[in-house]
């Protein structure tokens, strides 16, 4: 990445574009929908910007993404606009800078024109009319955290492993987080037991398996996948040329599996509708996934060698 002092010339900037839309108030922030337009874009031959490589910050507020994602913006010769990038403050922004700055405008399908648009409103219209906008709804900005930590929690520690208790600690955290740590501190430990409870109910505990068993009751959860859907079927779970994983062993509704990129992770049956493999897509899996363990090789080899 460019150092943030460097002052990029016309040369520097040709053929890097920048991905602009809506995050805010959208489930997962919207990412599935910038990385799969990146990666489209990338196979075009463009250099990308995608906001959404940054993730999830702890801390971070609108401000704070928006000043390191205009500095990005800055480094491109081109703007490429998803769809509702107008109902978005940060992206109507990003579009009065790029029309300032004479940057390309592009867009993926479906997105609305920038032609109306204009750049000799003025700043001081521009933010009236950024301030005028309501400011997101913070049930729904807490709400997209606890979504996006728990997919993440559950992609990188799935199963079912003693949440009863691991939800008891996370609480225990919470109270003395309210009793003797700053409110940023209260807000994560806030997610993160939100998180632990959504995981009792959606993976459930299997510690109290036989114990529930015993007492006539049924299962949390059960564990039968429901769709047609067996251990080594390689499966399309989203969008995005990457989106493809070979199932492993059924769970909660769905399935671990190992992606193509390589890496174990959780995928829903229900959302998004998960979906058999083409032909196509599944050479394009074992290709992906003999890359991946060839560069894993020849990295491991190097560490040893070093």
């Amino acid at each position: 990445m460019q150092a943030l002092s460097k002052i990029t010339l016309a040369t520097e900037r040709a053929g890097r574009v920048y991905v602009a839309g809506p995050m805010t108030g959208i489930e997962d922030f919207n990412f599935p929908a910038f990385n799969a337009e990146a990666d489209r874009l990338r196979a075009a031959g463009w250099r990308v910007e995608n906001p959404a490589d940054h993730g999830h910050v702890d801390g971070a507020e609108w401000g704070d993404y928006l000043r390191y994602d205009i500095w990005r913006l800055a480094t491109c010769e081109a703007i490429h606009l998803l769809p509702g990038w107008k109902k978005s403050r940060g992206a109507k922004l990003e579009v009065h800078i790029a029309k300032a700055l004479g940057m390309k405008i592009r867009y993926a399908h479906g997105a609305e024109s920038a032609a109306d648009l204009m750049i000799d409103q003025g700043a001081d219209f521009l933010m009236m009319q950024l301030a005028a906008e309501p400011k997101p709804d913070p049930v729904e900005v807490f709400l997209d955290e606890i979504r996006a930590e728990l997919k993440r929690a559950r992609a990188k520690f799935p199963g079912d492993r003693i949440m009863g208790l691991a939800l008891a600690e996370e609480f225990g955290e919470l109270i003395k987080a309210m009793l003797d740590e700053p409110a940023a501190n209260v807000r994560k430990e806030a997610i993160q037991t939100a998180v632990m409870a959504a995981r009792v109910v959606l993976d459930g505990d299997g510690s109290v398996k036989e114990w529930r068993a015993q007492q006539g009751l049924d299962q949390i959860v059960d564990q039968t996948p429901a769709g047609n859907f067996k251990a080594g079927d390689i499966v399309r779970y989203s969008d995005g040329c990457t989106a493809l994983a070979k199932l492993d062993t059924p769970h909660a509704g769905g399935w671990h599996a190992i992606h193509c990129l390589g890496g174990t992770i959780f995928v829903s049956e229900a959302y998004p509708p998960m979906k058999h493999a083409t032909e196509s897509e599944k050479a394009t899996y074992e290709h992906r996934r003999a890359e991946t363990l060839k560069l894993q090789h020849r990295s491991d080899r190097q560490e040893q060698q070093s």
